[in-house]
């Protein structure tokens, strides 16, 4: 399950009347409201499209790897949760229950069962997919997308690999799961399914107790805190406020990493909170407080869905004087922002999981054609808004860029591709999390091959028994993914430690804007937990461009001996 559309049709109420329901561009009909009833948000986002374009292209790679699940072919389905906790959960319900509608502790649909689902990017969605998912013992994968894996196919047949937006993922951690769920598989009428989130950072989706089946392959903010707490003390900053999603997410990441910057002789003056449902005129106040503040560093600690027009706002009241710095949880989405916001973003530093060489899918990238994928639904969107053009009887959603704009009428051409366009809109620079989609896949992929290859008698299930190949149940998926060490093509070793967390180190990325209007996030250096004490940050301070454009010496911030004082403002 991917988040690809982010843009809502929000019913403002009236409370004349039954409230309509919150729709997503590109994910359904949605229903046409008069101008003054509904807010509009953003909507198709290249960016998050590429994690979707990772999952496909390692699925393919594994279908052509003879090595790796050999006879077996791997297939997905892909649903957008549009940012929406209530859209993924409903299609965290039809995939169980195996129909579009959702049919709670049933499945009605006669096709396989799905193995697993990889997904969600944003730990907002992971959470209360997880919770569902763990009722049933669905392996979880955290990974900015999320995907259903089908193992109920025979050994020649379709591993279906279905897509989940979810952002957090949990694995169980309890031993005995063996014996009760081998005498309970033929008691229950619903499937169970693990997820992998390749993007859910939370530290509380850590907790096996809450979330038995969540993993994520990237590391959990517990990693993140101590990292962010590290680079500021290695900038000699002391004085710092927060801004924070108004959600659990926020609040209780917020706290965390308070108390690591505490413990590294640091304070953190304010804390403000922000949400994408905010009214301008509230948006405004946090800008007003932030503004009176002396605080010159700012950590936003927030997916960067919630801060659009937040940052827009500080951009129209000219508030350059803060130097940003942003947890993992902000994906730096181009696209998302006006150019003229973006000029805030020239000097940032943020946190981003650390990714190694994808050339490979790089150069699949270049290779797209909208004609060799007739069944992607999201390739048309994507191929107008690229080519700024319209497809021939296409009846999809309409395209608004950043600006607001309408897509040029013009038809696209046959012939078009992708080489013959600047395709910066990929936002190459930045592949973390879409690798860490790439990892999930692989996760899944491995933990089916050790499956399939178990001898009877020397099996990990009662009295030494093995999954069934043409039956598995998704909770026996989940053993081999939380038993599994793999090796990618990289010779990068990937593993889940006993809360399900993939221990993994933090690239430093530095925000660059250029007078041509370049956007580019250099990596500037990288935190590593597995690095000795004093040893762990590495960071090439010539590499960096701060706010007034210089790679000398960074800001001089206040530093000076202070009382701390925490405020956290509602």
């Amino acid at each position: 399950m991917f988040v690809v559309n982010s843009e809502f049709n929000v019913p403002i109420p009236t409370y004349r009347e039954e409230p309509h329901p919150t729709t997503c561009g590109g994910c359904e009909v949605s229903f046409h409201y008069p101008p003054d009833t509904t807010s509009l948000l953003y909507r198709f986002h290249i960016r998050y499209y590429r994690d979707v374009l990772a999952m496909v292209f390692a699925i393919e790679e594994i279908n052509q790897n003879p090595d790796l699940l050999p006879d077996i072919t791997l297939g997905f389905w892909i649903l957008d949760t549009c940012m929406s906790p209530s859209r993924t959960l409903r299609g965290i319900f039809g995939l169980l229950s195996g129909e579009q509608g959702p049919v709670p502790d049933y499945r009605c649909g006669s096709g396989p069962m799905a193995a697993g689902v990889i997904g969600e990017l944003m730990s907002s969605i992971s959470v209360p997919m997880a919770r569902i998912l763990g009722l049933y013992n669905f392996p979880q994968t955290e990974n900015a997308i999320s995907a259903l894996v089908d193992v109920n196919s025979s050994r020649k047949g379709t591993v279906g690999v279905e897509t989940l937006e979810a952002e957090t993922l949990e694995v169980e951690t309890v031993e005995a799961e063996t014996l009760e769920a081998n005498k309970a598989e033929a008691e229950t009428p619903v499937a169970k399914t693990l997820e992998i989130s390749y993007g859910s950072t939370l530290s509380t989706l850590s907790d096996k107790l809450q979330f038995p089946s969540f993993l994520r392959t990237v590391p959990g903010n517990t990693f993140q805190n101590v990292a962010l707490a590290r680079l500021i003390a290695h900038f000699g900053w002391t004085w710092m406020g927060m801004v924070i999603s108004d959600d659990d997410v926020g609040v209780q990441g917020s706290q965390d990493l308070k108390r690591g910057i505490e413990g590294h002789g640091g304070c953190v003056a304010f804390i403000e909170k922000i949400h994408l449902s905010y009214p301008p005129e509230k948006i405004l106040r946090v800008v007003e407080m932030i503004r009176g503040y002396p605080v010159k560093v700012v950590i936003v600690h927030s997916p960067e869905a919630h801060t659009k027009v937040f940052m827009e706002t500080l951009s129209a009241q000219k508030v350059t004087d803060k130097v940003w710095i942003f947890s993992a949880s902000f994906t730096m989405t181009p696209g998302l922002f006006t150019k003229e916001t973006w000029k805030l973003f020239n000097g940032t530093i943020g946190l981003s999981p650390h990714a190694a060489d994808m050339s490979d899918f790089v150069e699949s990238l270049y290779k797209l054609q909208i004609a060799k994928s007739p069944n992607d639904i999201l390739m048309p969107v994507f191929w107008e808004k690229v080519f700024n053009c319209r497809i021939a009887d296409y009846k999809g959603i309409e395209i608004i860029g950043t600006e607001g704009k309408r897509a040029d009428p013009v038809l696209c051409l046959e012939n078009q591709t992708l080489y013959d366009v600047n395709t910066s809109f990929f936002e190459l620079y930045d592949l973390s999390y879409t690798y860490h989609t790439y990892l999930a896949v692989y996760a899944f992929a491995h933990a089916l091959d050790s499956l399939a290859s178990c001898t009877p008698g020397h099996g990990p299930f009662l009295n030494g028994t093995c999954a069934n190949i043409n039956n598995i149940k998704p909770w026996q998926v989940l053993h081999y993914v939380k038993k599994n060490r793999f090796q990618i093509n990289n010779g990068e070793q990937i593993f889940f430690d006993k809360n399900g967390d993939a221990p993994g180190a933090y690239d430093i990325l530095n925000a660059q804007i250029f007078q041509a209007g370049d956007i580019r996030l250099v990596k500037v250096g990288q935190f590593d937990p597995r690095a000795p004490t004093g040893q762990d940050v590495t960071i090439n301070m010539s590499a960096i461009l701060w706010g007034h454009g210089s790679f000398q010496a960074r800001p001089v911030l206040f530093n000076q001996k202070y009382l701390c004082i925490s405020v956290l403002l509602m």
